[in-house]
């Protein structure tokens, strides 16, 4: 492609467009197109031999007008996009280390012969990815490693600022490119940012830049190296210049592509022509077949017979099939009924088992009540037992207060003795000694009779007493006996809750469902499996969708929620019948409930009390939304409030805030209503933990707690054997004394007689002796004994009357443990009926289980059966769907698909002897014609298409030519404008002729004498140096108006100009260089003394090298 116009402010794009040249329109364009208007000839566009006095006029008023511009400072165009800010060389050729800092716009690097002015050159076009060979410094890169070094390293540092920068968000203003050329040949490249850091390692990536700048490093004209320039300048002929001219616009390039295109076209012409060869053949082919196929037709009526047969024989088959449904249809309805029996089979056993555990509840409940209706007895036995203490305490007082009376009247007889005795030796003194002796041996015997009778008395008292005591001591014994059986039975009862609780808590830890029951788990995975519900999935039990933020609240949690944790709930009531059928089969219905609700996850929130209440909706987090407004409508979580501590909860009641129902306080206590101040206490949850994750701590305080109940059921029973033993050594006690107390009520009669016939004697003989002191003595005496009986007599009743209300203190307690004895047999009989039911429900969940087996048996045959006949009659109706796309008009018949088969075969024998005659079967005609003409249709289809292809690119190849044509001329013109201009800028009238036919470029020259003679113009070959070189640089300054690049580089092109000419040829390439952005490198091996340095001209002068 054609380079584009020159860069005016920006860098353009590298591909060529007519309208860029077009608009191009500077004065030389203008005059250029002058002369092309005097040319007759296509190829020749410009006779030099003819000049238009008009042209030095125009180009006299182009020079003083951009002298004008100069004068005026008019701003000179700088782009520093894509120009070259350093270059910079490690072992390079002969350089150790060379590095030059450019300026964006005009720089001069001089110096003497092998001070490294070309190697700069060289290391630029290596490093921005040209050959060792196109330097014509070595035949491969290692040739140009310094000698003694192993590696050489190029850099090249891209300036990326402006509007066009590449990247610069990666790279930033600069871009560096460094080439390292090993000693083996291998060169790496390394593209880096501003700050030195690796952006890229690839080729790739440093041509994309260079395209995006336009630089063209291998373009001659861009890049005129030292030998180059030195051949372009002295020796290269028309031919050369021509083609140095194609190539430099890339004009070349383009042209090579047209003519790959132009082969391309021609060999797709060849191919199309060839193709078109066969299409005759190939339709003729085609008429061959459809005549053949024609003559098969007359074939048809057998073909239609066996297509009638084959009709008949797939309805045949299909009517077989399905009379297999039928009987597979009638195999699965037995399977059904059988099914159905065992359901109800099961549903009899399960209904069975479910009405014993309804009877265990119910009796449990009656166990709970009798519990509950115990209190008010135990109450009124404690009552009964205080005063039966108090009663026993005052019996104990008048037995003392009794026998202090019976001291005093024994002290008072003593002394009634002791005056007889007195009274007894007044009358000795006067009876006769016989008297004596008779009435002393009275006496004696009365007295010794007295003190029998009276120590026999005091035996009776002390037996009375004692087996007083012992009937005391034993019904006291046997109140704690009976306490000890009801605790015993009670602490039995708990020992067996406490094991069944330790159990269910081992079964949630291994599937924490089991904590709402034990065949939960299994309960859950038979929803699953259900396919049967009309709504969606049943959602339960609640709890497991429940989790609570504050642990301390979970125990009254437990209690408000209750049986609401383990409830499920559904859409429909069909599938409500179908869970609780689920239930029951699964003996969970007495535990779970389910709950008809429409899913509707309705707004709540207007119901809630202040946020500075917490509520146990708050208290909770939840899994489904569902089950939340359940619970909201079943036990108004969101109205019931939360608190630990009683008192307060009592002032925020009595406060009746708004939307609260109930308060609950953590320690498991209701605080009544909205008026406050009742608190009543409930009965804490009793089962597995619902709430808790982690049952490990559950399961070890409840291992203790039953470790504790074993240890008190063992001090219990010690403590009741000792009773027992105390109690048996009591009544032996009473026993003994009972066998006693005949024998001394003998002994008080006997002697209580012999005492009265003896007094009676005494008193026969007895003898009034004067012993009236003594008599009133013994007078005063018993008169104080029978006060003293009085005051016994009244204890004595008061002993009897209270032991009368002792007695009937002790019947009301032994009513009272008598009635306990009969609830106590009552409990006892309502645990030997749980164990009774309890084997009973085994027994049938035993029965059950076994008949589940059965039923999932006669279900899995059923399921086969059933699965056998949908399979039947899927493959039945899928038989039917096939005949009807092939076969649409069913056939009744009771042929065999046998017998269809033989008269199809027979059918198929003659159609095969008509086919012989033809040379092949009516499918192979019918295969073949197809064949034949999709072939011929799709090569002619095909042609058609590649033809027109091939008209369309060449209709394009031709526009691309005359564009290229254009630009071709275009751009000579614009040359040849160039070329006289700057010529005359030295005076002499120059020309360029250009030969497209022959490929020649010519250049024609007249020097300023020679020109104001009128003689004609020289060739190249005659003029002087100097001359030959300012015409050769002003053909490269109008040559570069059709080259669009950001860097020109030039390699000594002054060697051989004189200091004249070289001072026009520098002036007129600064004068180039500031009428657009390009940035110009110019090297040269002489002095640079008439160049001043500015802001847009730099002068590198490199130094002498190191000759040692």
């Amino acid at each position: 492609m054609p380079s584009g116009v020159k860069r005016r402010g920006r860098p353009s794009d590298n591909s060529l467009e007519e309208s860029q040249h077009k608009n191009k329109k500077t004065r030389f364009e203008k005059e250029q197109e002058t002369l092309a208007s005097d040319d007759d000839d296509d190829d020749d566009l410009i006779d030099d031999e003819e000049e238009d006095d008009d042209d030095d006029l125009d180009l006299d008023q182009a020079e003083d007008k951009s002298q004008r511009k100069q004068r005026h400072g008019k701003p000179i165009e700088v782009n520093e996009a894509g120009t070259i800010a350093r270059v910079e060389v490690v072992n390079f050729m002969c350089h150790k280390y060379l590095k030059i800092d450019f300026g964006p716009k005009i720089n001069f690097v001089i110096g003497h012969n092998g001070s490294g002015k070309s190697a700069i050159l060289t290391a630029l076009t290596i490093a921005l990815g040209a050959k060792a060979t196109s330097t014509n410094r070595g035949k491969n890169l290692s040739s140009l490693i310094r000698e003694g070094a192993n590696a050489a390293l190029a850099s090249v540092h891209i300036t990326n600022k402006g509007p066009d920068a590449y990247k610069q968000d990666v790279y930033g203003d600069v871009i560096i490119v460094e080439r390292k050329i090993n000693r083996d040949g291998v060169g790496t490249y390394k593209l880096k940012s501003a700050s030195n850091r690796v952006i890229s390692t690839k080729r790739e990536e440093l041509t994309t830049i260079c395209d995006h700048y336009s630089i063209q490093i291998d373009n001659p004209l861009t890049t005129l190296t030292q030998d180059m320039a030195r051949q372009f300048l002295s020796s290269s002929t028309a031919e050369e210049k021509y083609r140095l001219f194609l190539r430099g616009t890339q004009l070349a390039q383009l042209h090579e592509d047209y003519l790959s295109v132009t082969d391309a076209i021609h060999t797709t012409k060849a191919i199309i022509d060839r193709k078109k060869q066969y299409l005759p053949d190939l339709q003729k082919r085609a008429k061959e077949s459809e005549a053949k196929y024609k003559q098969m037709l007359e074939a048809r009526e057998i073909d239609s017979r066996i297509d009638e047969y084959n009709n008949e024989l797939v309805w045949s088959q299909i009517i077989a099939k399905e009379n297999e449904v039928e009987r597979a249809r009638a195999n699965a309805a037995e399977a059904r009924k059988l099914v159905q029996i065992a359901e109800e089979k099961v549903q009899v056993v399960d209904t069975r088992v479910a009405r014993h555990s309804q009877d265990m509840a119910d009796i449990q409940k009656m166990i709970d009540e009798f519990h509950t209706a115990q209190q008010p007895n135990r109450g009124e036995k404690q009552r009964l037992k205080q005063i039966h203490l108090e009663q026993e305490n005052r019996n104990r007082e008048l037995k003392s207060d009794m026998r202090e009376i019976n001291d005093q009247v024994k002290g008072a007889r003593e002394r009634i003795a002791k005056n007889n005795e007195k009274i007894a030796e007044e009358k000795a003194k006067q009876a006769s000694s016989y008297q004596e002796g008779k009435r002393a041996q009275l006496e004696e015997e009365i007295r010794t009779l007295t003190i029998e009778r009276d120590e026999a008395r005091e035996r009776q008292q002390s037996n009375s007493d004692q087996t007083e005591q012992c009937n005391t001591k034993r019904r006291e014994l046997a109140g704690q006996l009976q306490e000890l059986d009801q605790k015993l039975r009670r602490l039995k009862n708990e020992e067996h809750k406490m094991n069944q609780y330790i159990e269910s808590l081992k079964a949630q830890r291994e599937n924490k469902m089991a904590a709402y029951g034990r065949n939960m788990p299994q309960l859950l995975e038979a929803i699953q499996k259900e396919t049967r519900w009309r709504g969606r999935r049943p959602v339960g039990p609640i709890g497991s969708y429940l989790s609570a933020k504050h642990p301390q609240y979970v125990d009254v949690l437990e209690v408000i929620l209750k049986r609401s944790m383990a409830n499920f709930v559904v859409e429909t009531f069909d599938d409500s019948r179908l869970l609780n059928a689920m239930l029951k089969r699964f003996n969970l219905s007495y535990s779970s409930t389910v709950v008809v609700a429409k899913y509707d996850l309705f707004d709540y929130s207007h119901g809630e009390p202040s946020e500075e209440y917490l509520t146990v909706l708050r208290c909770l987090e939840f899994d489904n939304e569902w089950v939340k407004r359940q619970l909201i409508v079943a036990n108004d979580i969101e109205k019931t409030l939360l608190m630990e501590d009683r008192a307060a909860a009592d002032q925020v009641m009595a406060r009746k805030p708004r939307n609260i129902k109930a308060c609950y306080t953590a320690s498991i206590q209701k605080v009544g209503a909205a008026m406050g101040a009742r608190t009543e206490a409930l009965e804490p949850y009793r089962g597995p933990p619902r709430f808790r994750q982690d049952v490990e701590p559950q399961i070890r305080e409840a291992v203790g707690k039953l470790r504790e109940l074993e240890q008190e059921m063992r001090q219990i029973q010690g403590e009741k054997q000792r009773l027992e033993n105390e109690m048996r050594e009591w009544k032996r006690k009473e026993d003994n004394l009972a066998r006693q107390a005949p024998e001394i009520d003998r002994v008080i009669r006997d002697r209580s007689f012999q005492i009265r016939f003896k007094e009676g004697k005494l008193r026969e003989e007895d003898v009034s002796i004067g012993t009236d002191e003594y008599e009133r003595a013994n007078e005063v005496e018993k008169e104080r004994i029978e006060q003293l009986r009085s005051q016994f007599k009244h204890l004595s009743d008061e002993q009897h009357e209270l032991a009368v209300q002792l007695q009937e203190t002790v019947n009301k307690i032994n009513e009272l443990n008598q009635q306990d004895q009969l609830e106590n047999q009552k409990l006892v009989d309502y645990q030997q009926e749980i164990q009774k039911i309890t084997t009973l429900r085994d027994q049938e969940i035993t029965k059950l289980n076994a008949l589940r087996s059965k039923h999932a048996a006669e279900r899995q045959r059923y399921e086969t059966a059933k699965s056998n006949a949908e399979h039947l009659a899927n493959t039945c109706a899928s038989w039917t769907e096939q005949a009807m796309q092939e076969y649409p008009d069913r056939v009744e018949t009771r042929a065999t698909p046998e017998a269809i088969q033989r008269k199809i075969r027979e059918l198929e024998i003659l159609r095969e002897e008509t086919e012989k005659n033809v040379g092949a079967s009516l499918e192979e005609v019918e295969q073949e014609a197809r064949d034949t003409l999709e072939a011929w249709s799709e090569a002619k289809t095909i042609i058609q298409q590649m033809d027109s292809l091939h008209k369309q690119m060449q209709n394009s190849l031709v526009k691309r030519i005359a564009h290229w044509q254009e630009f071709r001329t275009f751009i000579a013109l614009a040359a040849m404008g160039h070329f006289s201009y700057y010529m005359h800028k030295r005076g002499d009238n120059g020309s360029l002729k250009f030969n497209h036919k022959k490929e020649k470029l010519e250049i024609r020259v007249a020097t300023g004498d020679q020109f104001s003679r009128g003689t004609r113009h020289k060739d190249s070959k005659s003029l002087s140096g100097g001359e030959k070189s300012f015409s050769q640089v002003s053909l490269l300054l109008a040559l570069w108006q059709g080259i669009s690049s950001p860097v020109v580089c030039l390699d000594e092109f002054d060697v051989y100009m004189d200091a004249v000419n070289r001072k026009q040829s520098m002036k007129m390439l600064m004068d180039a260089a500031n009428e657009n952005s390009s940035q110009y490198i110019l090297i040269t091996p002489q002095d640079a003394s008439n160049m001043v340095p500015g802001p847009y001209v730099t002068v590198h002068r490199l130094a002498d090298p190191d000759r040692s």
